[in-house]
C-alpha cells in the first residue's frame, strides 16, 4: 500500500470517526434534555406535593372536601391552644402549645385549600389570654370556633384518644363535635373517646358554635409518640378539616341558627 493510500485510509477513519462522535454526543445531549424535562415535570409535580405534603388517600379526601366547598362560604376561627408564657403540657422537649401550633398550621392550609377563609387566635409562640381569644371569636364575622389541645391524665397513663367538647347548652355545638368526632374516627387511624362537656372559658363565653379539641394524652406513650409524629399530625388534620367542613355544611342545612 503506497503512502497516498494509507493518508486516504487515515483521513476516511477521521471522518467515521468524527461522524460517531458527533452522533454520540447528540445522542447525550437528547438524552440529557429528556432527563432535564422530567426532572422539571417531577420537580415541579414535587413542589406541588410538598405544598400539602399528604398520602394520595388524604389528598382524595381534602379535594372531595374541595367540591364540597363550591359555591360555599364558611369563616373559621381556629385557636391554637396555650403559647409564650403558657406552655400546656408536656415537656421541652415538645410543649403542648407547639404541638397545637404545629397541627393548627397543616389545618389551616389544609382548609384553606377546601375553600375556607380561616383567621388564627394566634400565629406564632404569644401569650394569648382567653379572654382575647373568645372576644377574638365575637369580634369576628366567623361561622364556628375550633381550638386544639392536648390532655393529659396523671392518674392513669392508660388513657387514650381524641375527645371534642362542647358547651352544654349549645345544640349547635353538640352537633358540631359530634360530627367532628365522627370524621376522625372514620379514618380508621386515630383512637377516639367521644364527646363531652365542659366549662372551658372558650366554649361558654365565644358567641358562634365552639368546639374544643383534645387531640390524644400525651401522658399516654402511645398518643404522645403518635402526636410527635409529623405524619400523623398531617393525617389527624386531614380529618379534623373533614369533620370541620362536613359538620358545618350539614349544621347550616339541617340546624336552626343559635
Amino acid at each position: 500500500m503506497d503512502e497516498r493510500e494509507r493518508r486516504r485510509r487515515k483521513r476516511k477513519i477521521q471522518v467515521y470517526t468524527m461522524r460517531f462522535l458527533t452522533a454520540l454526543a447528540a445522542v447525550g445531549i437528547l438524552t440529557l434534555l429528556i432527563l432535564a424535562g422530567v426532572g422539571i415535570v417531577r420537580l415541579i409535580r414535587g413542589r406541588a406535593r410538598e405544598t400539602m405534603a399528604v398520602s394520595d388517600e388524604d389528598m382524595e379526601v381534602l379535594n372531595g372536601l374541595k367540591e364540597q366547598m363550591k359555591g360555599k362560604e364558611f369563616t373559621l376561627i381556629l385557636d391554637a391552644g396555650h403559647g409564650g408564657n403558657d406552655v400546656g403540657t408536656g415537656s421541652p422537649d415538645y410543649y403542648e402549645k407547639d404541638i397545637n401550633m404545629d397541627i393548627v398550621k397543616e389545618m389551616k392550609e389544609m382548609l384553606e385549600y377546601c375553600g375556607v377563609e380561616v383567621a388564627l387566635t394566634r400565629d406564632g409562640d404569644e401569650t394569648v389570654t382567653l379572654d382575647e381569644r373568645s372576644s377574638f371569636a365575637n369580634d369576628s364575622e366567623g361561622d364556628r370556633f375550633v381550638s386544639i389541645h392536648c390532655n393529659y391524665c396523671e392518674e392513669d397513663a392508660s388513657v387514650a384518644g381524641l375527645e371534642c367538647y362542647y358547651w352544654a347548652d349549645s345544640m349547635i355545638g353538640e352537633s358540631y363535635a359530634r360530627e367532628i368526632v365522627s370524621a376522625v374516627e372514620g379514618s380508621g387511624q386515630i383512637a377516639v373517646r367521644g364527646i363531652k362537656t365542659e366549662d372551658f372559658h372558650v366554649l361558654r363565653e365565644t358567641k358562634i358554635p365552639a368546639v374544643l379539641v383534645e387531640t390524644g394524652y400525651i401522658s399516654n406513650k402511645e398518643d404522645r409518640e403518635n402526636l410527635y409524629d409529623a405524619e400523623y399530625q398531617k393525617t389527624l388534620s386531614v380529618y379534623l378539616v373533614k369533620g370541620i367542613i362536613e359538620g358545618y355544611l350539614h349544621s347550616v342545612q339541617d340546624m336552626p341558627s343559635e
